[in-house]
């Protein structure tokens, strides 16, 4: 059992935890891709390299055959070919893409779990488990972008990710209003600086992220603003 399957089996079956399971595996996935069209890649170079090798190969035995006659030629051309096809980068690209493709059915595999228990409630996501269902086992490139697609749109549509939406788009729009007003502070690096913050934690604010902080940084903002922290978009 992979590492990525036993994590799985250590989440609780709850709706939330089913689409965050899902946004955890479209990370893997779009890794997975990526990693599968690196190892296409090396392995056809290598495949083109072996068929110009064997052409050579195919030359030389011709050439041979006035001096060592036919039967000898081609023993030698058969074993010829036969070290090609053990090139040890011939070999390695062949193992990497074969992983590469082993890792994609896997995630495949993994996403049908939480889907499944989504479909349920969500018939568009019926869709997605069935072009999974129809994932070759040497799939294309073309085909792994459709998929990662459709989980896209399937996170996007997640209760959280629509909360999260709503939230960055109000702590966003409260901001710009402060920051307009204010005299002394006219951007987040500003603001940063005045509230004694991480830059980066404003803008994981404005993003509409939570976090176990939040309440601190909406204390640090009421604080760098002079208004109340209740006023401050949770």
């Amino acid at each position: 059992m992979s590492a990525q399957q036993s994590r799985a089996t250590k989440v609780p079956e709850v709706p939330a935890n089913r689409w965050n399971r899902v946004a955890e595996l479209l990370v893997e996935f779009r890794k997975a891709k990526i990693e599968l069209d690196k190892s296409l890649t090396k392995f056809f170079r290598e495949d083109r390299r072996n068929d110009a090798l064997r052409r050579k190969a195919t030359e030389h035995a011709a050439a041979m055959e006035l001096d060592a006659g036919v039967p000898r030629s081609q023993q030698w051309l058969q074993e010829r070919r036969n070290g090609i096809s053990q090139r040890p980068a011939f070999v390695r690209a062949y193992e990497w893409q074969t992983r590469a493709k082993a890792v994609v059915q896997d995630l495949r595999s993994q996403l049908q779990q939480p889907l499944s228990a989504l479909a349920v409630k969500h018939a568009e996501i019926r869709v997605v488990l069935k072009r999974l269902d129809r994932l070759p086992p040497q799939p294309s490139t073309q085909s792994l972008d459709i998929i990662i697609g459709m989980l896209e749109a399937v996170v996007n549509s997640s209760p959280e990710t629509k909360a999260q939406t709503d939230r960055s788009g109000a702590r966003s729009a409260w901001l710009d209003a402060r920051l307009a007003e204010s005299a002394s502070m006219s951007s987040d690096l500003d603001l940063a600086r005045s509230a004694e913050l991480a830059y980066n934690t404003i803008q994981r604010y404005r993003s509409g992220a939570p976090s176990t902080r939040d309440r601190y940084v909406r204390q640090r903002l009421a604080s760098a603003f002079g208004c109340p922290v209740a006023d401050v978009p949770e």
